[in-house]
């Protein structure tokens, strides 16, 4: 069996915030998914810890984009159903090299994902830990979020009304 060394650091995102999230994102990633399928492996943020001499297979990985977007409503029914349409960006640089420190591999990972989800509960998705995963949702027209609740208010008031007014007479 050999050992698999992973070494995550930055790439090109703008700010520290996003490179330190993108950084803890991809090596619990690595973790879990090197565990769950056995694989004898470390995790390093540079090479410089890294013998030249070992026998191990080197990973490379920069994190160069990783995104959530809602471009916008797929369904918008007036008072009804709203769905989203969500897109997921992910884009991640990778250098592979074998034990004799050869060059297997270079090359890009390239994620682009869409779907839909429910309007209601977006949020839901989102994880707190990472801010990535955040995206700005469309708004709800004025009319459906103001107007129309103020409207069905004002005429349960005046159905009310109206019924004790006529009971009484």
């Amino acid at each position: 069996m050999h050992l698999f060394i992973f070494i995550v650091n930055t790439g090109s995102l703008a700010d520290e915030k996003k490179n330190n999230e993108s950084i803890k994102f991809l090596v619990n990633l690595l973790k879990k998914t090197s565990s769950n399928n056995n694989l004898k492996f470390s995790i390093a943020y540079d090479s410089a810890g890294v013998k030249a001499d070992s026998g191990y297979y080197l990973f490379r990985l920069k994190p160069i984009k990783l995104e959530t977007a809602y471009p916008g409503f797929r369904k918008n029914n007036f008072l009804g159903e709203k769905t989203l349409n969500r897109s997921i960006t992910a884009r991640i640089d990778v250098t592979v090299k074998d034990p004799d420190n050869n060059l297997i591999l270079k090359g890009t990972i390239n994620v682009d994902h869409n779907d839909e989800i429910n309007y209601d509960n977006y949020e839901s998705l989102e994880s707190p830990t990472y801010d990535f995963t955040h995206g700005r949702a469309p708004h709800v027209s004025s009319i459906e979020s103001i107007f129309f609740p103020l409207l069905l208010i004002t005429a349960s008031a005046f159905a009310t009304i109206l019924f004790f007014t006529i009971r009484t007479r």
